[in-house]
């Protein structure tokens, strides 16, 4: 929020500070403020302690409450209230999460505590588009998790142990971390913020992360301050930065192609695995009903044999299919051809579909030399009929009664339908 022009001095009190924060480079001052009034591009500030200073007004930046809008602070005294009615308690008799809201007066409207008051979570961010690295490594599912949670405002990752939970978690840190940014790392065990820090100290970076929670844990954290590494050797200039970028963004598009690649694989090969025990079952079952069974291919079949096989188990075929079971939704007939569609004496002679979709895939009628000749009055609904299943994208063939080759035909149609 920018600050606003004001010809009187605004003085601080309570309930202002429950609506309005105010913050000067970047830290909130609020509570030591007494007053302000804003002097040009200038804003005066006058302290508690007497002191006033004058500040450039784009250092200054005014953080509404939450809080302060009714829906928002209904949503937020309801909470309260259940907290109150199931908080657990502690040794003494204290209502923890009771205690907790009790301690909240500011709500910042940037917060996901206000996204979720006020029903409205803006899922989109642009803070660290095309910028992102991966220091600590990742898979393609790791990577979209990290790209998910530095572009949404709420990103929620799960995944069974030994998932890359935890190497995902250093990826978001590196990226706040070369942002400028701070990450709060919580867990409602020490395990596993620790294994977090293990991790960060395995590759010496540990002097980044305050370990803290516990009163053990933050005494701990201030006895064993180290001092800080050389940076200097860590700063690059400008041009060296953006060519190091720029070697990132092509390496990374390289990267990832290789990656969905890698997982095609793995599924391919989960694939075998499949029906390499299926194979295994199936022989075993064989082996033990004394049947004797030979699954190899003789060198003598042709291709066309093969496809034949494949194409008898892969598909299933009905019989005398009224039109209407095939065709459920009549918008893209006109009233002459949604009426016969839909006429319970229309059927197909045979219906080819997939066995385990039950896609249709082929229409294949039968028609009598002279029954369907041209000029018959079968011969105009035969055409109908054409025109209502083309507007569906379903092919047909019609196989006359005084001719041969069905047989290829159809294997022919369902090979292209493939």
């Amino acid at each position: 929020m920018s600050v606003a022009p004001s010809l009187h001095r605004k003085f601080v009190g309570k309930n202002m500070t429950q609506k309005q924060r105010i913050i000067i480079k970047a830290e909130d001052k609020t509570d030591s403020i007494r007053s302000w009034q804003q002097n040009g591009d200038m804003v005066d500030i006058t302290y508690y302690n007497g002191k006033m200073y004058s500040y450039a007004a784009h250092n200054i930046r005014f953080v509404d409450s939450a809080l302060a809008k009714p829906d928002a602070k209904n949503c937020f005294e309801y909470l309260t209230r259940i907290a109150h009615a199931v908080g657990l308690k502690d040794t003494e008799g204290n209502n923890i999460l009771a205690n907790r809201y009790g301690k909240i007066d500011f709500v910042s409207e940037d917060s996901m505590l206000s996204a979720f008051l006020f029903g409205n979570l803006k899922m989109d961010r642009t803070d660290h588009a095309d910028t992102t690295v991966y220091p600590f490594g990742f898979n393609i599912s790791q990577k979209q998790a990290v790209d998910n949670a530095l572009s949404s405002t709420l990103s929620v990752i799960e995944g069974p142990p030994g998932t890359g939970k935890t190497q995902t978690i250093l990826n978001i840190i590196a990226n706040a971390v070369m942002h400028n940014e701070s990450v709060a790392v919580v867990s409602s065990n020490n395990s596993a913020t620790a294994n977090v820090l293990e991790k960060l100290k395995k590759h010496n970076v540990d002097f980044i992360a305050a370990y803290l929670g516990n009163s053990d844990n933050k005494r701990g954290f201030i006895e064993s301050q180290k001092p800080l590494p050389n940076f200097s050797s860590w700063k690059l200039s400008p041009e060296r930065e953006a060519a190091v970028r720029q070697k990132l963004q092509t390496l990374f598009v390289l990267l990832n192609d290789m990656l969905v690649k890698k997982n095609k694989l793995s599924r391919l090969k989960q694939e075998l695995d499949g029906i390499e025990l299926e194979y295994k079952h199936f022989i075993e079952y064989h082996h033990k009903s004394n049947v004797s069974v030979d699954i190899q291919l003789k060198e003598s079949v042709t291709a066309n044999t093969v496809l034949h096989l494949w194409l008898i188990c892969e598909y299933a075929v009905a019989v005398h299919v009224p039109l209407k079971m095939i065709i459920r939704d009549t918008s893209k007939l006109n009233d002459p051809e949604a009426q016969y569609a839909m006429n319970s004496l229309t059927h197909v002679d045979f219906l080819i579909f997939d066995k385990l979709g039950r896609v249709p895939r082929l229409i294949v009628e039968v028609d009598g030399a002279d029954y369907h000749k041209e000029g018959t009055r079968q011969a105009e609904r035969d055409k109908l009929k054409n025109g209502i299943l083309q507007k569906y994208d379903l092919p047909i063939i019609r196989c006359r009664t005084n001719e041969s080759g069905e047989r290829q035909r159809i294997i022919n149609a369902l090979k292209i339908q493939k």
